[in-house]
C-alpha cells in the first residue's frame, strides 16, 4: 500500500526550473516543501512555488542543523546535480534521514576519478586518461590528440568541457575545467569518436534492476561539445551492454554496498567494445521520470520522495514490474537548443503540450531572457518528452515541434537552433533489439 506526505516536510537543495515538477509531485503527495541553497528567490523558480525557501550556504553544517530543527525537516531530496548529491549525503548522515547511498557510494559512482579506478578492478574498459601534475609543463607530456577536458567533479550540462584538437589550446581548456570544478581538479581524456551509451539501474533492497537504455545525439563544434539535442531510448547498443558488462557492474554494486536509489552510467562505443567514462549517484538532470512513468506506469520521483521520508519506496510489485516489463515504443528526450539572443517572444509553446506523442514539454526561458552560453545546458530553451510508435513516428512528431516553435529576438529573428540530424541512430540499425 502506497504511502503519501502528509504531516512531512521535505527539504529540497535545488531552485531550478527542472525541480518544479518535483516539488509539485511532493505537494501532491501531502507535503510541506522547503529549498534551501545559495541563490536569491528570485533566481530560482522551484523556490518560488514551495511552501518555503532560504538562501544559505547548504555546505555548512551548524546552518543546516539549525533549519532542519526550526522547520521540523523529515527527509531530503535531491536529483540532477553531483555537488547537491555531495551535500545531500552529509546533511543525511548529520540528521539521520534515509539516504539511498553513503557519501563513500556517491563518491565511487559520481567522480570521475573514483569511478574509472574502479572499473577496471571488475574488467570493465575505461577510457584512457592523462595526468597532468600542477605546475607540470604540457610540452613534456606525450598527449595523442584529440582530448577531451572537463572537471572530475561537476560537468553537469556539458559546463567546463572542452573537446581539444592541438596542444595549444589545451592550457585554456584546463583553465575553463577548474573553473567548474569545486576541487581545481581536471580530466584530459583521449577522445573516442563513438556512439554515446547510458544505462539506468534502479535498486531496490540490494537488487539492481535495468531501468532504461539510451543512445546520445550530439555534435561538436568550434572544439565544443553542443548539449544533446536527442537522447532515443531503448539504446540499440543494449545487447552488447548485456553481454560485455551488465553482470560486471552487477558485482561492482554489490561489493559497493548499493542498496537502493537510481544511477546512470555512461560509456563510448567504438569496434564493438564499451569505454566507459563517468557516473551519477542520480537519477540525471533531463526529466526523463516521465519516460520511465509511461514505461511502467510507476511515478518514481514519487518512489524517491516516499523513500525520503519513510525509508522506503513504498510500491505495490515495483520489482515485478521492472523485471517483467517491457518497452514498446521509443522514448525521448528533446532538448531545443538556442542561438545566443535576447528573446522578446515565445510563440507555439501551448501547441506543444497538445501535440498527440508529447508527455510534457517545459520551458526554460522567458521573454527579456538573453542567452549567452553557448555548448552547455544554458542554451536549452525547452525540454520535451517525446513517445512514439516507431522511428518514423518519431521523426514525424519533432519536425512538427520545430517546425511550430519559435523563440524570436525584437527584429524577428527565431534563436531556434536547427535540430541535430540523427536518423541514422533510428534507420542505420533497427531500434529494436
Amino acid at each position: 500500500m502506497r504511502q503519501d506526505l502528509n504531516g512531512k516536510t521535505i527539504l529540497f537543495l535545488d531552485g531550478s526550473t527542472g525541480n518544479i515538477c518535483v516539488i509539485e509531485k511532493a505537494k501532491e503527495l501531502g507535503a510541506r516543501t522547503v529549498v534551501a541553497n545559495f541563490f536569491p528567490l528570485e533566481s530560482q523558480p522551484a523556490k518560488q512555488i514551495a511552501d518555503k525557501a532560504y538562501q544559505v550556504n547548504f555546505w555548512d553544517a551548524d546552518i543546516m542543523k539549525k533549519l532542519v530543527e526550526d522547520e521540523h525537516i523529515d527527509g531530503i531530496f535531491t536529483t540532477a546535480s553531483d555537488s547537491h548529491l555531495r551535500a545531500y549525503s552529509l546533511i543525511c548522515e548529520a540528521n539521520n534521514f534515509f539516504a539511498y547511498a553513503t557519501s563513500e557510494q556517491i563518491n565511487d559512482i559520481s567522480n570521475k576519478i573514483r569511478f574509472k579506478e574502479l572499473c577496471p578492478q571488475y574488467g570493465l574498459k575505461v577510457i584512457p586518461e592523462y595526468t597532468i601534475s600542477e605546475g607540470e609543463d604540457i610540452h613534456d607530456l606525450d598527449i595523442q590528440y584529440p582530448v577531451m577536458v572537463k572537471s572530475p567533479d561537476n560537468s553537469g550540462g556539458s559546463k567546463g568541457m572542452t573537446l581539444v584538437y592541438e596542444e595549444s589550446a589545451l592550457p585554456a581548456a584546463i583553465e575553463l575545467a577548474k573553473e567548474y570544478s569545486p576541487t581545481k581538479s581536471v580530466v584530459v581524456e583521449h577522445f573516442i569518436d563513438g556512439d554515446e551509451f547510458v544505462i539506468n539501474y534502479m535498486f531496490v533492497d540490494g537488487e539492481p534492476f535495468v531501468l532504461y537504455t539510451k543512445d546520445y545525439c550530439k555534435a561538436i563544434q568550434s572544439g565544443q561539445v553542443l548539449r544533446d539535442n536527442a537522447m532515443i531510448s531503448p539504446s540499440k547498443f543494449e545487447k552488447l551492454f548485456y553481454e560485455k558488462a551488465d553482470q560486471k557492474l552487477r558485482a561492482m554494486f554489490k561489493d559497493i554496498g548499493m542498496t537502493n536509489g537510481i544511477i546512470f552510467l555512461q560509456c563510448f562505443v567504438e569496434d564493438g567494445e564499451l569505454y566507459f567514462f563517468e557516473g551519477g549517484c542520480r537519477a540525471g538532470g533531463a526529466d526523463e521520470y516521465y519516460l520511465w512513468e509511461d514505461i511502467y506506469g510507476i511515478d518514481f520521483i514519487k518512489c524517491l520522495l516516499r523513500f525520503a521520508a519513510y525509508g522506503s519506496y513504498n510500491e505495490p510489485s515495483l520489482k515485478e514490474k521492472l523485471l517483467n516489463t517491457k518497452q514498446q515504443r521509443i522514448e525521448s528526450v528533446l532538448n531545443i537548443l538556442l542561438n545566443p539572443g535576447t528573446i522578446q517572444e515565445i510563440r507555439g509553446v501551448e501547441e506543444v503540450k497538445r501535440m498527440p506523442g508529447v508527455l510534457t514539454a517545459h520551458v526554460n526561458v522567458s521573454p527579456g531572457e538573453s542567452i549567452k552560453e553557448d555548448f552547455t545546458s544554458g542554451q536549452i530553451g525547452m525540454r520535451v518528452m517525446v513517445t512514439a510508435q516507431d522511428g518514423y513516428d518519431y521523426i514525424r512528431i519533432i519536425e512538427q515541434i520545430y517546425s511550430t516553435l519559435q523563440f524570436n529576438t525584437a527584429d524577428g529573428v527565431n534563436l531556434l537552433k536547427p535540430r541535430i540530424r540523427f536518423e541514422h541512430w533510428l534507420f542505420n540499425e533497427p531500434w529494436q533489439n
